[in-house]
């Protein structure tokens, strides 16, 4: 069964690449059944994920939000740092979208902690390039011009052009 949740979860990244959102949406709905029927729960965290991501992309917010914070949960649990950096990422943007811009930077900075605990320069530029984005909605701007230059900075010392 593991190979069948895996086909699954494949099947959905292909409908989603084509636009076909709802199968996307089963299918990574049925890999997730199939991952957590045979205990994997780093897979189940991975489509989660993706099922999150598919949400946001057609503007089912609330329902990517709350995938997205399952995740996170399971990324945590198993120690999965780089998930948990992706998965934090996913779940600010999500709260960007529905207008809560403070929830977006609580879990921008939680990834940019975890990017410079690594030594990950260029997570930590993402992670502050998010936060500026998050900082300018809320009208701190001050606060934006310093993430977007450390972010700048960041992506000039890694030739991130």
């Amino acid at each position: 069964r593991r190979g069948e949740g895996a086909t699954l979860a494949k099947l959905g990244l292909a409908y989603d690449h084509v636009g076909q959102h709802q199968r996307a949406i089963d299918s990574f709905t049925a890999a997730l059944s199939v991952k957590r029927e045979v205990g994997d729960r780093a897979g189940e965290a991975s489509a989660l994920s993706r099922l999150g991501s598919v949400y946001e992309r057609t503007g089912h917010y609330h329902h990517s939000i709350e995938v997205h914070i399952k995740s996170l949960r399971l990324r945590r649990e198993l120690g999965d740092k780089a998930g948990e950096v992706a998965t934090l990422a996913k779940l600010g943007a999500a709260y960007e979208h529905v207008g809560q811009h403070q929830h977006a930077v609580k879990h921008y900075t939680a990834g940019l902690t975890l990017s410079r605990d690594a030594g990950d320069k260029r997570g930590e530029a993402g992670a502050l390039s998010r936060l500026g984005t998050a900082f300018e909605a809320l009208g701190e701007y001050d606060r934006a011009i310093e993430s977007f230059t450390q972010a700048l900075t960041l992506r000039r010392e890694t030739g991130d052009r």
